[in-house]
This record gives C-alpha cells, structure tokens and sequence, in this order.
C-alpha cells in the first residue's frame, strides 16, 4: 500500500509518496519534481485529434499559457486562491450544454490527472490514504477553503478516469483524509523526519517555518515533540504576497524598456501586471513574465544564495560584483526587447517584497511569549525561499532587532543545522504530507483565537455583571486559544445553565474572536427556527471548532431535537494585494462587554 502527499500550490503541485517500508520519494512528471498548476481546456478545438473538453495539464498547458498566440480565456492558473468563493472563471459548450469551469472543478481535474499518473507508475500498487496541503493562512481566516480543496480531492477519480468512462463512481472520496494539513508543517515535519538521529536536538523547542510560494508567505510556530509525539502547531499568520509578486516586481524594468521602444502601454505597478496576466491581449506580458522568472529571479536570486551567509555581502553589492549584469528578452510584436539587470538592482527592485516579508515577520516575532522569546530554529521552506536576499534583507535584520547579539548569532546558526536540502526546498510540504497521510508522524492543531458569543443575561444578574440596560455582554473564552483541536463546549459545562429563546422565526447569535490584532472580529449568524415556541425554553447551547477550525453552532430543545445549526468561519477582511489586515470600523456599534465564564456562572449563583 502507498500512501501520498499532494501540495496543491498556486504555481506548482508537487506528489510525494510513502511505500510501506517508510521510504518516502517524489513522483517525476514529465522529469520534473514539480508539475505546473495549469490546465488547457478545449473549448472549440481546432486540432482534430482533440475535442471539446479535451484537458491538457501541467508542462504542456504552461506552454500553452506562454504562446503569444494562445486564447488565455482556455487556460487556467492561480484558481488556488479564489477557492471557496463562488466564482465561475468560464463557461464552455462542449456539445451537451453549458458548463461551469471553477476553481473547484479545476483542483479536482488536477487531482485526476495526479491519480492516473500515480497509478500507471505503481504497476498494480493501490493508494492506501492521500492528504493534500493548505496554506495556514486559510485556517486562520478562509477555512472554507480548506473543506473546498479536501472535497474537491474527494471528488477526484481514483483511477483519474472521468467520471463519464466509468460505470462506477470511483472517486477518491475517504481516502482523503478528514483533514487537510498546514504547507509549513508538513515541511518541518519532513525536515525532522530526514534529520533522523539529530531531530532530538530541537524536542521541546518552538521552530520558526518561513514558507514563500508563488501567492502567499507563511508563517509558523510549531512545538517538537519527542519521538512518536506529534508536532504542536502554536500560531501562524500569513499575507498575500510571494514569489511571483517578486517576479512581477523585477518585470518592471523590463516593461519600462518595452514601452520605450514599442510605445505600447504596459501595467506600471507589480499589482497591475498580476493582474494583467490572463488579458486577451496581453499574450507578449505572458512570455515576459515567464522570462523574467527563468531569467532574473531564477538566476540573480542564486548568486546571492551562494554569498548570503558572508559578512561581506554589502561591500560587494555596492562594487563590481554587484555591477554584474543578466539579461532577458521578449518578443513583442515584431520587437525583440532584451533588457539587463544588475545585481544591485536587484536587489533594489525587490524592496518592497522584502519589506513586506520584514513586517510580517516582525508582527509575528513580536508577539510569541515574553519579550526578547524567539524560536529556537528557523527553517526555510517553499519555492519562493529561494530568493535571493531572504536572509540578509528579512531574516538576520529582523531576528538582531528583537532580541541580544549573542541570541541572534545562536538563532542564525542554527539556520544551517535544520536546513533542507536545496533540492528538497519544493518537495519537503509534499514529503511532510505523505509522511502524515501514512500515520508516520501526527501534527496536532491548537485554536489560535479566543472565541466568544453575545448573550443576554436576566436582570438578577446584569447588575452583579455590572451591565447597562441591555443586559449584554461577551462570554469570553468560550474556546480559548491554545485549545486542542478538535474543541467542543457547552455552556453547561461552564456553569451557565440552560438558555431561553424569545419564541419567533428567527435566531440571531453574534459570536466574536479575539486575535491578537487592535480590534476583535465579530459576526452575527442567522438562521430560522425549527421546533414551537415551548421548545425554546432550557435550551442547551454548544460551541465547537473542529480539526480545520471552522466553528460549529447548535441550541438543542429540551425535547433533544437540535433547533438551530450553523457552520461557518468568520472572516477578517484583507485589504488586496497589500496582504494588510482591515480593522473593525470604531464608528460602528461597540461591542458588548466582555464577561468570562467564570463570572457569569458566579452572578448566576449569586441571582439565586
């Protein structure tokens, strides 16, 4: 039996696989670790061979994409971060009526087309377990994407046939794990795990993952447990910004000489290029951008790899080293555009990806334990950890800013003593995962919020509670952060008693979470009753964050009938593309008061 690992990411996916012996090894597609997240959907095929709805995937889809020539409206990549949302990226007819191409349709095709890869390499071998990889960010504030990606897994073919070539459903369904695991994680726990003897040096130690892909940052803290004890994840925060806003970044000299020499206009920010990418038109900006990764992120980041690390660096970037030049070209129209970049440069263009990369991490740092507490280790992970200039303009500025000399020194030699391979830095989230899809090593979520929920208490106790006229307050923690996963309470449990419901048809129930950040969030669910009026007397209330973190609602009747459920996952607004966090507005109506359990429950006692 084999179990496997599939980081499903915005630029590439790459599929690990565990045999039974715990050799763990990366599927080749095409020669290559990394399949592209790409796929090529005929939509009124020219070619004969093909037809409508012919899927063409990865290497040969990305080439596609980069043909001047190509109908971009065909082609699809980056759908990873509009999961869950909603959106229909295309309509095709391919002769039996309309269909609606979404992110979820496209992660499941992905998903088949892995599967029938898989299997033809296993030679009569079956797929034991799979787990598929999510950023953490997502579990922060979008864990409806993280359900979206596992039932999209799900809905893949076990054997990658389409489901119209099969006489039986044989979808993957609860061989995806009921879970999906965090990308940084799942590195650190491959990185542990290859690490063999010498793990035990970090058992008991909180380590840092740096994880850059191609549209997110993220950041972890986990706990390392001993051996045979899983790994404790203690917080995480992500943004928005990766390597190919590196890349569009660097693009920006390169379209500034094609404006110059063409007259044609070209996007001025690094925002708009992304956003410009999949335009009818703009088939040239496509080529650019995959020469500008190949060219000047790909080449000038390896340069500085090899001198990161010597004290030396700057004096080299501001001498003849650093005057040292790679070029690009594209073709657009009939022009040839060929632009150089110097190592300087650089360096230079990329300040505010770094910038970015600095402020998350400080926030981040900042608020772990006590002050001058930092991470015992930092391991650096993902395909954008390659860029040049990490560590010397985000990693070692920032780690000497928060703590002593001496620490710093200790913190960053140990840079080198966790350290992944070079050529593992893309495959160890696919490596980490298979390794926990076969029950190798567990990882262990906590809740990284206080949840609590608005109730209204009965006069005999609003004066006890110190409460205005409205007899309102937040209980809160309800869930407290740091809570294992999954977490359930009642407010029985607590001590409140039993709860009634003004008798009507709807239920209205504001729950807040405390985040760390200046201002709490807060969401009011609704939903209609089910059940008479009287069932709405002692009611019991529970509330319960599963292991993806979404937070579960549900009154039950005194009858034991459950009146009201409700799902879902509240959401802090993120400002676009500057990865920022938008705060409550303060003109709005504040919130209650906050009351713990403890309290409430005491002046519970008290009114009796």
């Amino acid at each position: 039996m084999v179990s496997i690992g599939i980081d499903l990411g915005t630029s590439n996916t790459v599929v690990a696989k565990v045999n039974d012996r715990g050799e763990v090894s990366i599927h080749q597609f095409e020669g290559s670790d990394l399949l592209p997240s790409i796929i090529h959907v005929e939509g009124s095929s020219v070619h004969a061979e093909n037809k409508s709805g012919y899927r063409i995937v990865g290497k040969k889809a990305q080439n596609v994409w980069a043909d001047p020539d190509a109908v971009p409206s065909e082609t699809f990549r980056r759908w990873k971060m509009s999961m869950a949302t909603g959106v229909v990226l295309a309509t095709q007819d391919w002769g039996d009526g309309p269909r609606d191409i979404t992110p979820e349709q496209l992660t499941t095709w992905l998903v088949e087309h892995i599967m029938k890869e898989i299997t033809q390499d296993l030679g009569g071998e079956t797929v034991d377990s799979v787990v598929v990889t999510v950023p953490h960010g997502w579990r922060r504030e979008h864990v409806e994407k993280c359900l979206a990606t596992r039932e999209a897994a799900r809905a893949a073919q076990a054997d990658g046939q389409p489901h119209k070539m099969r006489k039986d459903n044989h979808a993957l369904g609860e061989k995806v794990a009921d879970r999906t695991v965090d990308e940084p994680v799942a590195a650190a726990a491959y990185a542990l795990y290859a690490s063999g003897d010498a793990a035990t040096t970090f058992v008991g130690k909180n380590i840092l993952i740096v994880d850059i892909g191609g549209g997110t940052t993220d950041l972890s803290l986990v706990r390392v447990g001993a051996r045979g004890e899983p790994l404790t994840v203690i917080d995480a925060i992500n943004n928005n910004i990766g390597g190919d806003y590196a890349t569009a970044l660097l693009l920006g000299k390169h379209l500034e000489a094609v404006a110059a020499q063409t007259g044609i206009g070209t996007p001025s920010t690094a925002e708009a290029v992304l956003s410009s990418l999949e335009g009818e038109e703009n088939g040239w900006l496509r080529e650019a951008f995959a020469a500008a990764e190949t060219g000047y992120l790909h080449k000038l980041s390896e340069a500085f790899r090899m001198a990161e690390g010597r004290g030396d660096l700057d004096d080299r970037v501001r001498g003849s080293w650093g005057r040292r030049v790679v070029p690009i070209s594209s073709t657009v129209g009939d022009a040839l555009v060929t632009t150089p970049m110097s190592r300087s440069e650089y360096l230079a263009r990329l300040g505010p990806f770094f910038e970015s990369a600095k402020e998350l991490l400080t926030r981040f740092l900042s608020r772990i334990g006590e002050p001058g507490h930092l991470p015992y280790a930092v391991l650096m992970t993902g395909g954008g950890s390659r860029i040049g200039g990490l560590r010397s303009q985000v990693i070692e500025p920032v780690i000497r800013e928060l703590t002593t000399r001496s620490e710093a020194r200790s913190i960053l030699e140990r840079l080198g003593r966790l350290r992944l391979n070079e050529s593992r830095l893309s495959t160890a989230v696919a490596m980490g995962a298979a390794l926990v899809a076969s029950g190798r090593i567990t990882i262990e979520e906590r809740l990284l919020w206080d949840v609590g929920l608005e109730v209204t208490v009965p006069e005999s106790m609003a004066e006890t509670l110190d409460l205005d006229d409205s007899r309102r307050c937040i209980a809160s923690p309800l869930l407290a952060r740091g809570a294992r996963l999954p977490a359930t309470v009642g407010l029985k449990d607590l001590g409140f008693g039993t709860l009634d419901i003004e008798a009507n048809d709807l239920f209205t129930q504001l729950i807040v979470v405390f985040d760390d950040m200046r201002s709490p969030y807060d969401q009011t669910w609704e939903r209609s009753l089910s059940g008479s009026g009287d069932a709405l007397k002692n009611v019991d209330v529970r509330l319960t964050a599963d292991t993806e973190g979404m937070l579960h609602f549900t009154v039950t009747g005194n009858n034991g009938r459950r009146l009201v459920e409700v799902d879902g996952k509240l959401h802090r607004p993120r400002r676009p593309q500057a990865g920022g966090i938008l705060l409550r507005d303060e003109s709005e109506r504040p919130l209650a008061p906050v009351r713990t359990p403890q309290q409430i429950a005491e002046a519970r006692k008290a009114s009796r």
